[in-house]
């Protein structure tokens, strides 16, 4: 994934659509979704907003936090804010 173009990366976001967040909290999976989210690219944007779906419960999963902490670190300006927008209710909870 490291080595692979942005544009080459589609086929890998399309066998994702609809499985982020049980990618995102297994113990590998989650390494998959980090190195995706380190792709600076528009192509990104469906696997933020299947992750900003289940930011609460990523947030505190045991691996499903460093896919969030990889959104704040690689996201764009607008991905970040979404996230903190997401869980400014919940911040008593996390």
């Amino acid at each position: 994934i490291v080595l692979l173009p942005p544009g080459q990366i589609q086929f890998i976001l399309r066998e994702l659509e609809g499985r982020v967040r049980e990618t995102a909290m297994h113990r590998f999976g989650c390494r998959v979704l980090e190195r995706l989210l380190e792709h600076d690219c528009s192509a990104i944007d469906g696997l933020i907003a299947e992750i900003l779906q289940d930011i609460v419960d990523l947030a505190t999963h045991p691996y499903g936090n460093f896919v969030v902490q990889h959104v704040l670190e690689h996201g764009s300006h607008e991905h970040r804010c979404m996230v903190v927008e997401a869980l400014k209710p919940e911040v008593s909870r996390l």
